[in-house]
């Protein structure tokens, strides 16, 4: 068994005390450090939708023929209005952090994929976009099955734990400390 003792001379000992002093504050009070977190993670979570990427680092699924169409050309995915991207935000309560995206139904959405179908109004028909050997156009229809893939958002992936990391040590830097 190894027994390393260190000793200190009075001015030493009293810098000692005073960083461990502040780190130990610091560790009651973690709030601080989560917050610092939180926007670690907000600045990932712009990365994502600038490099249109799921938090592990894959790329999201391309857009639909008929969307690019319809757009008229490709353009950012998820990007159209900016809404779902500035929606971003984090919570602080106590020692728990929340992150997420606050846009329905857009978010959920496109966080876990949906297919569902769409019904005309009674009455009415739906103006459903069609790619086929003729080119681009429009069908009328009573209903129409949708599917939209997921493209991830929120998560925690490499990136997510980089930056956390790198938040809680500049949360944790004391003046002193590695001198």
């Amino acid at each position: 068994m190894l027994d390393l003792r260190i000793k200190l001379d009075e001015k030493e000992q009293a810098r000692a005390d005073s960083v461990l002093g502040e780190l130990a504050d610091r560790a009651e009070n973690i709030e601080g450090g989560l917050r610092n977190v939180g926007e670690a993670i907000l600045q990932v979570t712009d990365v994502l939708f600038e490099t249109q990427t799921d938090p592990q680092g894959r790329p999201w699924a391309p857009l639909a023929l008929t969307t690019i169409m319809l757009r008229g050309g490709s353009g950012h995915i998820l990007q159209v209005s900016g809404r779902l991207r500035r929606s971003a935000s984090y919570n602080v309560a106590g020692n728990v952090l929340r992150v997420g995206l606050n846009a329905p139904p857009y978010d959920t959405v496109h966080q876990f994929g949906s297919t569902h179908e769409i019904n005309a109004k009674p009455g009415g028909a739906l103006k459903v976009p069609v790619v086929g050997n003729a080119g681009f156009g429009f069908v009328l229809r009573a209903s129409v099955i949708v599917s939209i893939p997921a493209r991830p958002i929120i998560g925690f992936g490499p990136r997510h734990e980089e930056a956390s990391r790198d938040a809680i040590e500049d949360w944790l830097a004391v003046d002193g400390l590695g001198e």
